[in-house]
Order: C-alpha cells, then structure tokens, then sequence
C-alpha cells in the first residue's frame, strides 16, 4: 500500500515521494543515505499507533532540525464512536 501513497504524493505535489519497503518499523540504512541531499524531509505515516511511533523514530534518525511529521486529525481518523 505504501508504494501507491508514495505514487499519489507525487502526483498529487510534484514532490519527490518514496515508500519504506519494508513497513512502518524500518527504516533501511540505504534509503537514509538517500535522504541526506535533502535540506527537508516531510514523514507522512499512517494515522496509526505503529505509523506515528514510526515517524517519531525516523524523524529522530534523519534529524530533528530538518524533518517535519504531518499529523493526522484526530476527529477525521478516530473510529465514529470516538469523533465525537
């Protein structure tokens, strides 16, 4: 699923976009070799418990100062008993 999210970032901003190959939980040391030529990293996980750890880790790994998390609203992704 990541791969079409990756794809519909791109479409959708014209940014480069990629997808962690192996889920939310790993963050090869290649694709962070990658990310170095970047001034700004945009982390944008699942709106789950596991994507969010995720990208605080990752963030924490790419660096703090350049990386920026989108959070998910929690009204629009909380099941319809929680909304409100």
């Amino acid at each position: 699923e990541g791969e079409y999210d990756a794809m519909a970032v791109y479409q959708a901003t014209g940014m480069p976009a990629v997808s962690l190959p192996n889920g939310c939980r790993s963050l090869p040391p290649q694709v962070l070799g990658l990310l170095e030529r970047f001034e700004k990293v945009v982390l944008w996980m699942d709106a789950d418990k596991p994507g969010q750890e995720g990208a605080d880790l990752f963030s924490k790994k790419i660096g703090l100062g350049r990386t920026f998390v989108v959070k998910p609203d929690s009204k629009r992704h909380a099941p319809p008993s929680e909304a409100g």
